[in-house]
């Protein structure tokens, strides 16, 4: 049995690490909770208004 190439896949092995942006990726980077948390102005005023204290978040994060 012959199975076409699959255009999509053909189209990211030739352009994913070439192009400026990536707007469309099959995949993503891997994201720590606490690079995701950086993201967000405001976070540790939030985390302490929803939960009353910032014990929920290691001093490691460094948010």
């Amino acid at each position: 049995m012959k199975i076409k190439p699959f255009k999509l896949e053909r189209y990211y092995t030739l352009h994913e690490h070439t192009a400026k942006y990536s707007l469309c990726n099959s995949d993503c980077e891997a994201m720590t909770i606490a690079d995701l948390l950086a993201l967000e102005k405001g976070v540790k005023k939030a985390i302490t208004h929803y939960t009353g204290c910032l014990d929920l978040i290691p001093n490691h994060w460094q948010l």
